[in-house]
């Protein structure tokens, strides 16, 4: 088995399939073992796991034109997102976040891009870190033991990863030649 825990970042089309799909390469290819040969089964919240490898803890995410996937023999959630400015932040902040998510913000009725982007991303990766998906939206994110860390890609996306931090420390990042900007970790 290859060195992980690992994350890939290549670019996604749609027009190739879904997201799970184009990550089985990534997957194989850490695995050594034909993409072919992989299958997924799904927990009951959604979050993937591979059929033939039941130790191994894999997430996969994409926006926009990018595609980024976790694998590891530890859990872990990722999320990636193309920060567009212009939305509506205080109403998307409104709806998906709890009182206390939304405390972080220094005025969560006019959020700054780059802290909701910030926040989305570790709430949605959190949640798949868990395994329960949307179902938990309301659960707020640990106060202990998982940490994010973040990683900025192609000047336009956020991306980040929830795990333990032995992960988040040891974690190896494959680019795919886009440019990947990587936050301190300490």
């Amino acid at each position: 088995m290859a060195p992980i825990p690992r994350i890939s970042i290549c670019f996604y089309d749609r027009k190739n399939g879904p997201g799970r799909d184009q990550a089985k390469q990534a997957f194989a290819g850490w695995l050594s073992c034909p993409r072919e040969s992989l299958s997924y089964g799904e927990m009951p919240g959604g979050k993937p796991f591979l059929r033939e490898f039941p130790e191994v803890s894999v997430g996969i995410s994409h926006s926009g034109s990018i595609l980024a996937t976790y694998i590891g023999v530890g859990e872990a959630g990722i999320d990636l997102e193309r920060m567009r400015p212009n939305r509506d932040f205080a109403g998307m902040a409104e709806a998906f976040f709890t009182p206390s998510e939304r405390a972080i913000f220094t005025d969560y009725h006019n959020p700054e891009p780059e802290a909701f982007y910030r926040a989305w991303t570790k709430k949605e990766a959190f949640l798949k870190y868990t395994g329960k998906g949307f179902l938990g939206l309301w659960d707020a994110w640990p106060a202990t033991g998982e940490l994010a860390r973040y990683w900025k890609v192609a000047g336009e996306y956020l991306l980040c990863l929830v795990a333990p931090r032995s992960i988040l420390a040891s974690v190896e990042v494959d680019s795919g030649g886009l440019r990947c900007e990587a936050e301190p970790f300490a």
